[in-house]
């Protein structure tokens, strides 16, 4: 039966969404495709994806894989490792080494197989925050958790610690966020069950989810700003190019073998604005954004995500958790103080855009490349997905502002 409406935490399982790392999945990615497909490994070994880039060999590898393989045996952990490969594979395949000339045109044995397994797991076939970052970590050791230390990136363009970091320290973030989406649904499915005046005991437990939610919110923000161990140079002009969609593609991307000849598809890049985890919390906070770029970017999401937020904002929706806050002083207290660390992240977020993006564009004496252009060709001011950045990123936090629930006066909303 298909939900329409979520009744408790365990119902999470269904969309894909674990209860302990939100979005990040919980059964973890395995380190090898079986030995029927060991051919789409081999594309990143031997040399590896990093190395075949530098010495012009990715594109021989291509033109020798197989395109005869059947993905439908795969399970769906196989095929996300496959989708994750095949799409690193894609994008490099298009935008070559900063030598090499990019391309308009995906051969079929990488074309069919994206399309194929995209339809299989629901997401748009190519590089996607999914397979850059959820699908693209694991632990070293499962028992000592997720640390910078013990997250594992099977992947990067560049073979870098400054890409691993990137990648690492999204996966983190995830998961600490997964904590604030648990707690914050557990509170609206609690409200749902009670009367708007409440219970005593409900009112402990909702104000104990705040206050777990307030410490993993400030965990975030920690994380987040370890990228100021990262070189802003290397990550806007050798790693960020690479992240480009192929609406940077003068026509788009031809796909061989699944589209007519005079069809080129405009994908927009992998960007931070395809992770669903952000998305719910602005469900369940009741943030609104106006912005038809965050609902279209939807279909890069796994599609039991983008379905997940659906069924959320049914349920928030008749869940009157705003309304119940706001008659519990205590509540709207800790409500506004989580919104406040949430604004807070996204600042900060907007800062580091700047500071990578934004400013590395006007850096003298580069080629543009990718998504890497430089300043007087439109470089820095616009995201992967097409948005114009600073602006875009400072209006989430105005949003997340907004969304504060006044208390008689002493906490009138600001920004």
């Amino acid at each position: 039966m298909t939900l329409t409406t979520l009744r408790s935490i365990s119902d999470l399982e269904g969309f894909d969404v674990s209860p302990v790392l939100g979005f990040v999945p919980l059964e973890g990615l395995i380190e090898c495709l079986p030995a029927s497909h060991v051919a789409v490994e081999d594309l990143v070994r031997r040399p590896e994806l990093p190395e075949a880039m530098r010495s012009f060999v990715l594109r021989e590898k291509v033109a020798a894989f197989p395109s005869n393989l059947d993905y439908t045996t795969l399970t769906t952990v196989q095929l996300r490792r496959a989708m994750v490969i095949l799409s690193f594979v894609a994008h490099a395949y298009i935008w070559g080494n900063e030598m090499a000339t990019p391309l308009d045109e995906l051969p079929g044995q990488l074309a069919v197989p994206l399309v194929q397994i995209g339809d299989l797991l629901g997401i748009a076939p190519l590089g996607t925050y999914a397979t850059t970052v959820l699908w693209n970590c694991r632990l070293a050791v499962p028992q000592v958790g997720w640390t910078k230390e013990n997250v594992i990136i099977d992947f990067t363009f560049t073979g870098t610690e400054d890409e691993e970091l990137f990648y690492n320290i999204s996966a983190r973030i995830e998961v600490e966020g997964g904590r604030v989406l648990t707690d914050l649904l557990s509170i609206a499915l609690a409200v749902k069950s009670l009367p708007l005046e409440g219970a005593g005991e409900a009112l402990a437990s909702i104000a104990t989810h705040f206050d777990s939610m307030r410490e993993a919110l400030k965990k975030m923000t920690e994380i987040l700003s370890e990228t100021s161990k990262m070189d802003t140079q290397f990550f806007y002009w050798h790693m960020r190019p690479y992240f480009a969609g192929w609406e940077l593609c003068s026509k788009g991307v031809h796909y061989k073998g699944v589209d007519a000849a005079d069809v080129f598809r405009r994908y927009p890049g992998i960007s931070a604005a395809q992770s669903s985890l952000f998305q719910a919390l602005d469900i369940l906070f009741g943030i609104e954004h106006h912005s038809a770029y965050l609902t279209g970017v939807r279909v890069h999401m796994p599609h039991s995500h983008s379905r997940f937020l659906e069924v959320l904002k049914k349920t928030v929706d008749d869940s009157n958790l705003q309304t119940f806050v706001r008659d519990h002083d205590d509540l709207s207290h800790r409500y506004n103080a989580c919104l406040d660390l949430l604004k807070g992240f996204r600042l900060l977020h907007m800062s580091r855009a700047k500071k990578f993006a934004v400013d590395e564009a006007s850096r003298p004496d580069k080629v543009p490349f990718g998504l890497a252009k430089t300043k007087d060709t439109g470089g820095g001011a616009q995201g992967a997905g097409g948005t114009q950045l600073v602006p875009f990123l400072s209006g989430l936090a105005k949003d997340t502002a907004d969304a504060k629930i006044p208390r008689t006066g002493l906490d009138v909303v600001s920004y």
